[in-house]
């Protein structure tokens, strides 16, 4: 059953096969609302799958025992095709931590290199979908969200503004923007529609398999780890859940980015307060190059002040990973790059730790007579400052856009 888990390929409802049971378009019809025309459908039932018509004009086939819908031909099939494909719905079934009540599969098989894999995502029960928005009305649903609405509606109140001259009846451009924003939401609605997704409000989740990148290895991803006591690691399998398969959600990217400001703005206000501690002793005590225990302090000094820019930059770097205009550019070299974007990530966290491990090393070692050496300052606070320019000139990089995204591989899906 492993074997066939590892088959699975999770996508987006839009990526899925779109040429199966196609309904055809009466072209004589508006080209913003058109109708489907259909063949009249006769019951169909195989095994423990029954032939269901969309309202919109798609064949399904659904597995009650499996709660599973599926637009796959089970009829024309072969046995053994068939087997294998229940199989793989039992085994992911079996992975899905939700009850069988709470959600509805919808998947279908297809052949890449020669080997069969299996395209799948997931829609909430009916019973979740109608208990979670029952509030919303009819027109909501069209927009996606009860946001979405509100915007329009709002948009909508200020058109008569946007009409300046009263003897013309033609809309001036911005009102053009305002309707060509609803129509493309409008369009975009009944894309969906048009092909036969059986739910308009799709949740799409693959935190059930185990991430696909390759393991991270090389001598920049060594260096990274260890220069950065080992903090790109766990970056790495935060990045993992947001980058998976050459897909990038912007809602991960989003959630993602909220996270690791707040951890940021944390690690930049301890970073602050030991930056204050780090300056009260150096000035305070008499300045003596060869003490280990200032040198470690000057250390310190430095490694606070480059968390803070660094946090700066990271925070700076997250907000335009949100932005929708440039998502696209920057979805491909996060997807092409995780590995120097995990470290990027990880470069306020690990500065924090080093300036405040070098700081409670100092104030242990001060007491008494600290230990001397004519090296130490330069060799901690050199060190120190080499890592700083080098964490930051990457950080930069980053930000500036001088990542190229790789032609061969696609680095997003459907957005």
């Amino acid at each position: 059953m492993s074997e066939h888990i590892a088959q699975a390929v999770p996508s987006w409802p839009s990526q899925l096969c779109k040429d199966i049971n196609k309904p055809t378009i009466d072209t004589r019809c508006s080209p913003i609302f058109d109708e489907l025309n259909f063949d009249k459908f006769i019951e169909v039932i195989h095994n423990d799958w029954q032939g269901i018509v969309h309202p919109l004009g798609p064949m399904y086939y659904f597995n009650a025992k499996l709660n599973a819908y599926t637009r796959f031909n089970v009829v024309q099939s072969s046995h053994e095709q068939l087997q294998k494909f229940e199989m793989w719905l039992q085994g992911l079934w079996s992975l899905l931590s939700a009850n069988r009540a709470e959600l509805i599969l919808v998947a279908e098989p297809f052949t890449r290199a020669g080997s069969e894999r299996y395209q799948y995502y997931d829609a909430p029960s009916q019973r979740n979908f109608e208990s979670s928005f029952v509030m919303e009305s009819t027109a909501s649903s069209i927009f996606g969200s009860r946001e979405s609405l509100v915007e329009m509606t709002n948009i909508l109140k200020d058109v008569e503004c946007f009409v300046t001259d009263s003897q013309s009846r033609f809309l001036m451009e911005p009102a053009v923007f305002s309707y060509a924003r609803i129509l493309f939401i409008l369009n975009h609605n009944q894309f969906l529609h048009y092909y036969g997704q059986p739910e308009a409000r799709l949740v799409r989740s693959y935190s059930i398999l185990p991430h696909q990148h390759p393991k991270p290895y090389g001598i920049f991803w060594l260096i990274s780890v260890a220069a950065l006591l080992g903090f790109p690691i766990f970056e790495f399998g935060h990045l993992n859940c947001v980058c998976v398969n050459g897909i990038v959600s912007p809602i991960d990217i989003a959630a993602y980015i909220d996270k690791t400001n707040s951890n940021v703005k944390f690690q930049m206000g301890l970073a602050t307060v030991i930056l204050a501690v780090d300056s009260g002793i150096l000035g305070i005590v008499a300045t003596n190059f060869q003490s280990i225990p200032l040198a470690m302090c000057h250390g310190s000094f430095i490694a606070c002040i480059t968390c803070i820019i660094a946090g700066l930059i990271t925070g700076h770097l997250g907000e335009r990973l949100k932005s929708p205009s440039i998502f696209t550019i920057c979805a491909g070299t996060l997807n092409n790059h995780i590995r120097l974007y995990a470290a990027a990530f990880s470069m306020p966290t690990s500065l924090c730790i080093m300036g405040l491990g070098l700081s409670l090393i100092a104030f242990f070692l001060g007491g008494g007579d600290p230990p001397t050496s004519p090296w130490a300052s330069l060799i901690i606070c050199s060190s120190i400052a080499t890592l700083s320019v080098l964490e930051i000139a990457v950080l930069l990089m980053i930000y500036s856009g001088q990542l190229a995204e790789s032609p061969h591989r696609n680095s997003f899906g459907a957005v």
